[in-house]
């Protein structure tokens, strides 16, 4: 049998004509009917401000953004902001290591130690896409720590190792970015400190390929083999400032005061 058809009858408050757009809300009009409206005027009518912002609780977000305009996880943003610095870092390595079995409790990295859960800088890979920070194992493989095992929670990060003989409270920070774990070369660079000296005696420090400047006040230096270096005085500066001519000397005109003469010059 065939379904009677149903007229559908509109409501006596409803509007009687189609919205004049797409869009278009129904809203009480306060005079007991309903009336379309544009959504400038529905939300005036609805008691929206234009600089009113929504408030939600709790918000669930699926996936870290991939845009500049998307919105956050928590634990995206503790690992941008609360996760600069790498804390509790027990030793960094000064030689490449074997992650297989060479990170266990009981093995010695730079004259200390391991403790199974120790964190470990590992920085001195062969194979730098190894490099990052792991946790000790009782034995066995060591694994990245958890808060290091994803590029956004490595690009950047800094550490001040704890223990060790060459480490120990040195200031290392990733200078690797766009890291894809496993492909791309991961790079830790060292922080060296500055520090004042009233002294030079005893002074000592650094490693291979680390350069430091020294300002003396001292008239004089003498070095390991005894040789004797001359200050800068005005006289060395006058010097200094005497540019090159072919086939000349110089000549003392003053106390500390210098000038170039030609061959010629002095034949005259």
């Amino acid at each position: 049998p065939t379904t009677p058809a149903v007229a559908f009858k509109t409501p006596d408050k409803l509007p009687k004509v189609a919205p004049a757009s797409d869009g278009q809300f129904i809203v009480a009009t306060g005079t007991g009917v309903f009336a379309y409206e544009s959504t400038t005027v529905a939300r005036t009518s609805l008691g929206v401000g234009e600089g009113d912002t929504p408030e939600f609780n709790q918000v669930t977000l699926g996936v870290d953004p991939t845009n500049v305009d998307h919105s956050v996880t928590k634990s995206y943003a503790d690992a941008l902001v609360g996760g600069a610095f790498w804390e509790d870092v027990d030793v960094g390595t000064v030689a490449d290591v074997d992650l297989s079995n060479g990170l266990e409790a009981g093995d010695t990295i730079d004259d200390y130690t391991l403790v199974e859960n120790d964190r470990v800088l590992v920085k001195e890979q062969t194979d730098q896409t190894e490099n990052g920070l792991y946790t000790v194992p009782a034995s066995g493989a060591a694994s990245r720590a958890d808060d290091a095992n994803t590029a956004i929670e490595i690009e950047g990060k800094k550490c001040i190792p704890l223990n060790g003989s060459l480490t120990k409270h040195r200031f290392y920070f990733c200078i690797t970015g766009d890291i894809t774990l496993g492909v791309t070369n991961i790079k830790f660079a060292e922080v060296t400190m500055m520090t004042a000296h009233n002294t030079l005696s005893g002074l000592q420090g650094g490693q291979a390929d680390q350069y430091y400047h020294l300002t003396s006040a001292e008239h004089t230096a003498v070095g390991a083999l005894g040789a004797t270096y001359q200050p800068k005085d005005t006289g060395l500066t006058n010097l200094a400032a005497l540019g090159y001519v072919s086939d000349s000397m110089i000549k003392i005109t003053a106390e500390d005061t210098y000038e170039i003469r030609t061959l010629a010059q002095v034949k005259q």
